[in-house]
């Protein structure tokens, strides 16, 4: 069974994020699992680093490690999928 879902909760959850400019996997969590397509899917910390850290390498968010040694991520601009790879 494939789990693209997973990456396209996560996409929504960041384009939906307004709470602070900076973001962990672990805050953005809720807002991926409010994301998810249907009750019977699921998402862990460890999925949502995982598509966080694919869209930072793309280039679509910005990354950086606080002082506490965590992950961080921020939004880069508008954000359109994989809109760019086509124009």
């Amino acid at each position: 069974m494939s789990k693209k879902y997973r990456g396209i909760a996560v996409e929504a959850a960041v384009q939906n994020w307004d709470i602070s400019e900076w973001f962990t996997a672990d805050q953005l969590l809720p807002k991926a699992v409010e994301s998810l397509p249907q009750r019977s899917c699921s998402i862990n910390v460890y999925s949502v680093s995982r598509y966080l850290r694919l869209m930072a390498s793309r280039g679509h968010l910005f990354s950086r490690v606080n002082s506490a040694g965590v992950k961080e991520f921020a939004k880069v601009g508008e954000y359109d999928g994989d809109a760019h790879f086509y124009a």
